[in-house]
């Protein structure tokens, strides 16, 4: 699974890839999340959160989920749905973030 950072416009983003210990903590913060009547919203220069991508459906988690502004938008087999970051999906991105060495990049959203 990889991790995008959504922030340019033109160029690559920066992306990495989930551990497996990740990979489950990013299920377990999936699971139960409240339902949102919009999606992330991800447009406009700058930061526009992050995507996951899951091409093959790894450990049956989706195959994009795209995190932005407080809330998540879940992409798979079933269709797609949309959802309040209850969980704290996007300030865990935003740390692994920082960690990679992309923290001059990402912009506190008020979380």
């Amino acid at each position: 699974m990889r991790v995008t950072l959504d922030v340019f416009s033109g160029r690559s983003n920066p992306a990495w890839d989930l551990s497996a210990a990740e990979r489950g903590e990013l299920a377990a913060r999936l699971a139960g999340l409240p339902p949102a009547d919009e999606p992330p919203a991800a447009d406009g220069l700058g930061y526009r959160g992050f995507v996951i991508s899951n091409p093959s459906g790894e450990g049956g988690l989706p195959t994009e989920i795209r995190v932005c502004g407080g809330r998540v938008s879940v992409r798979g087999a079933g269709g797609e749905y949309h959802a309040l970051d209850a969980a704290g999906l996007e300030p865990w991105l935003t740390e692994q973030a920082r960690r990679e060495g992309h923290g001059d990049l990402v912009e506190p959203t008020g979380w």
